[in-house]
Parts: structure tokens; sequence; C-alpha cells
């Protein structure tokens, strides 16, 4: 063990002999008014150290490892009264360094304290010592990470003063103003742990004058965030959206300890700017920017997260957003309906939309017979989200099912856009029946008796007759087809033979109408006797 003595200016080493015994003490020269040991590996080599801080400042033994010590590295600073150390890697380097409280003053005056840190080199030396104030006659520190962001911090106890000065850690070995906290009189020692279970470091200080312990609980922080949701909506595949902002306020009354700010899969969302830093003072508000940058098609989602120290960590952000074609042509397909042979359908249009947030070039557009652009308010070039139409008609030219494909190629990545196209044609199947009719010979100057001859429509549409006639000594007697004939039906008239001479005679049925094959005939023959 090592024991400080503040009369005789010295520190005493009792080497144990593993029975709960010590040798003899070995004296060792240390600084007036020794009063605090730590002890610690300062240089590295395996060997226990320690270090006594004084009045005039602080005394550093290195061990040979034996169990004695070299003489004292003494690092003079003005420590003054009731000088108390402790060891801690403050930095981070790995290094141990020290850090003294001291009063400032003579006993019962409260308005002067500060502690000194002094950083390793880690061989056994250390920087000069760098002082922060605290708010007076400091009797004790304390290291500990109160923030919760792997950063040690420092607390003292201020005598006098009756309060702590908590000081921030920057991480690398120096610390912010103080912040002070009221306490109970004649404030003294002090532990750092968790005595309430909820992850945060509280303090427990020894009040001298009342005898009590005074135990601060670490307030827990709160935090807010704008929006739970961010939507990005329809972006343009391998583009980039406008970014949305999330704002991050720190509702509580002590600092935010912030951990991690990250988007879970990171592929198609991404952080473009982030303002919140690693610490979020009380009151304060930061900012996180995210774009939206699809990589495949489709709806997407992923979760923005705030990893602190507050109550309700990790906060999230649901993101969402639709991937889409940089240019997209609708409908996909489309089936003109039955269009007569020889006639030509009415237009449909179709929408060829720019989805990239810059200008869509190099447009260009066709369609294969029997399908035709008509019209089009397509340019060769479409603003970014803008939109245009492309009209097409079918035009068949034999009965059936017709298939074709319109096709727009520009500068788009996924060029060239198409819509298939199909389309029947279809043939009114307007014939006569039977298309010859043969009499029985007549005498001249005579009407043979009437015969039958129909006009039939096997189309799917109603034909319009406009005249119906027969030629030579052929004479219609009825006609029941001047009123048209609807679809899959049909009409007929009476035709007689009145033959004027002898002979073999002939003539022509005639049907004249709307039909794609008018008119319709049936040959007429006879012999007069």
């Amino acid at each position: 063990m090592v024991t400080a003595d503040e009369i005789l200016n010295q520190s005493s080493v009792l080497i144990g002999n593993g029975d709960g015994t010590f040798q003899p003490y070995v004296a060792y020269t240390t600084g007036d008014d020794s009063r605090k040991v730590v002890i610690g590996d300062f240089n590295r080599d395996g060997h226990l150290d320690f270090a006594v801080s004084g009045s005039a400042g602080v005394s550093v033994l290195l061990g040979n490892g034996d169990g004695t010590f070299q003489p004292q590295i003494f690092y003079p600073f003005a420590s003054n009264d009731n000088p108390y150390m402790l060891t801690a890697d403050l930095n981070g380097d790995g290094i141990l360094d020290l850090a003294v409280a001291s009063t400032g003053g003579s006993s019962g005056t409260d308005t002067a304290g500060f502690v000194s840190v002094m950083l390793g080199k880690g061989d056994g030396t250390f920087n000069s010592p760098v002082v922060y104030p605290t708010n007076g006659y400091s009797v004790a520190v304390e290291a500990a990470d109160f923030k919760g962001n792997g950063v040690l911090d420092l607390v003292t106890t201020n005598y006098y003063a009756s309060n702590i000065s908590l000081l921030s850690g920057n991480g690398d070995g120096t610390f912010g103003p103080y912040v002070n906290y009221p306490g109970d009189d004649g404030a003294r020692g002090v532990i750092a742990a968790d005595f309430n279970g909820d992850g945060r470091l509280d303090l427990a200080v020894g009040d001298q004058f009342v005898n009590f312990i005074s135990i601060y609980l670490q307030a827990p922080t709160t935090v807010t965030l704008s929006t739970t949701s961010l939507s990005f909506g329809n972006v343009a595949v391998d583009t980039s959206s406008a970014a949305k902002t999330v704002t991050l306020e720190n509702t509580g009354t002590v600092a935010l300890s912030i951990a991690n700010i990250a988007i879970a899969q990171g592929t198609n969302f991404k952080i473009s700017s982030n303002t919140c830093g690693s610490v979020l003072a009380a009151g304060k508000k930061c900012k996180v920017s995210v774009t939206f940058t699809p990589t495949q098609l489709g709806a997407l989602t992923d979760t923005l997260s705030f990893t602190d120290n507050a109550a309700n960590s990790p906060q999230t952000v649901a993101l969402s957003g639709t991937s889409v074609a940089q240019a997209a042509l609708t409908p996909a397909s489309y089936t003109f309906e039955e269009t007569e042979v020889g006639n030509t359908s009415a237009a449909h249009k179709f929408t060829l939309k720019n989805n990239l947030p810059t200008t869509l070039t190099g447009i260009s557009y066709s369609a294969a017979a029997p399908f035709a652009v008509s019209t089009s308010t397509c340019t060769t070039t479409l603003d970014s989200k803008k939109s245009c139409t492309i009209s097409v008609t079918f035009s068949p030219t034999a009965a059936g099912t017709a298939s074709g494909t319109l096709t727009v190629a520009d500068s788009a990545n996924n060029s060239p856009q198409t819509v298939s196209l199909t389309g029947t044609g279809t043939s009114e199947a307007v014939y006569a029946s039977p298309t010859s009719v043969d009499f029985a010979d007549q005498s001249v100057g005579t009407t043979s008796g009437p015969t039958k001859v129909d006009l039939f429509n096997e189309g799917s549409q109603q034909i319009t007759v406009t005249s119906v006639s027969a030629s030579g000594d052929f004479s219609i007697t009825e006609n029941y087809c001047m009123d048209g004939v609807k679809p899959n039906s049909h009409c007929y008239v009476d035709v007689v033979f009145s033959p004027t001479e002898s002979g073999p005679l002939s003539g022509t049925l005639t049907f004249v109408d709307n039909a794609s094959g008018s008119p319709q005939t049936a040959s007429l023959s006879g012999t007069g006797d």
C-alpha cells in the first residue's frame, strides 16, 4: 500500500506479505502537504507507479517492478489547500492522465476553485497542467461518462459553496465551462453510479456539515422529432429527389448525447446533411436532411434512426418513396374496337410522361401498319415532370386479328418505351343467294311465277340497302330489303320472267348497299317459247 503524509511531506510504501500483514514502510520524498495518492501504470511498462498531490503540485514516482520506486518527478502548480486527485484516460488515447481538484484559496473561501488536468505522454511524464475554474473550494473530483457518448466528464464538489460543478468533456482531454448544481452544506466526497437502473450515471455526494449523503439522479433527457415520416412520392429510378428535412429538438434540461444517426439499409435513401454532431445542448435543435435515390423500380421504404441518451431512444422516422421509370408510356397495351376492312378506327391517345428532374430529349415515335400515328402533342423534347400525347388509329386491310407496336425513343435509360397494339378487322359477309336463277321455258308474252332471291348479312354491322333492280326480261314483284338488313339476318325479293321474244334470254338481279362487297348480284336466265 501507499500512504501520503502531509506533515512529513513524504509517502510511505508498505509491501504486502500476502497474509494480510505488511513489511516496514519505505519512505519517499514527495511534495509539500502531500494528501492524495493515485496508482497506475503511467509509463505502460507493466509496473505500477503512483502519484501524490500536494499544496504546491504533483509528485510522480515510477515503479521499478520490485516494490521500489524512482525519485519523484515533481510538477509544480498552485494547487493550494486540500488538493484531491484522480487518474483516468481523459482523452481516450489509452494513456493515463491526472486531474487535481483544488480549493484555490484558504479555508472558508468559497469564491475560488479549479481543476488542473495533466495529460500523460505514455512515458511516465505529463504535460503541463491546464486549469479549469470551478465554483469554488473544490475538494473532490470524479471522472465519468455522464452523457453516454463515450467521453469522460469531470464533477467537483465545492465545499463552502455547497454545490457541485459539472465540466463536460470534449473527448480530447479538454473540458467545457462548468455548470453548477446546488447541494447541501459542506459538499465533500463524490462517487458516480447508476443508482436507479435507468442506464444513466447518477451522483452521491457526502455533505459534511449536515451529515447527509445527497443523491443526484440524472434527469432524463427528452427529445422530439418534427415528423415521424418522410414521403418522397414518385422519383425516377437512378435520379435523386430534393432533400427532405427532419428537425431533432432537445426538450430536456440537460445536454443530449447523440451516439449515432443512420439509415437502416441506406441503399435508396441517403443522409445528405447533418447538423446534429455528438452533443445537442438543452433547448437546442439540429437538422438531418435525407434524399431518395432509387436504384430499383417500385415502392421502397427504409428507416432513419437517432440513437442517443434520451429515454425514448432510438427515435425513428419512416422513409418511403416510389421509384418509377425515367419515361413512362401509358397505357402499356390497347385493343381497338372491331373495324371494317378498308375503314379507319377512332384515334386512341397514349401519354408519354417525363419523370426525370431534367428535360427529356431526342423524342421520336412510330407505329407499324395497320396502325398509324394520326396526331401528337409531343415534340423532340419534353420538360421535367411534363406529359404529351400520341394518337394512334387502326386501319385493317384484311379481316382477322392484327398486332403491332407503338414505339417511342428518347434519352431516358428505359428507352425505347413501347405499347402493344391489337385490333380486329371485319368484313361485311353480305351475299345474294342463290347466285343464279334459271327459269323454266316461258311462252312469249306471259309471266312466270315468282322465284325468291335472298340477301344475307353475316357481318357484325347492319347494312343499308339503297336499291334492288333486275335487268332484261326479268322484274321484281316483291321487295323486302329496303328497310336494311340486321347482323346475322337476311331479306328477300321475288323475281319473275316475262319473255318478249323466243330463245334464250338473260339478265342480272343487283343489290346496292353500304357493305364493303356492294353490289351483290345474282345471274338470271330463261328461254322464251
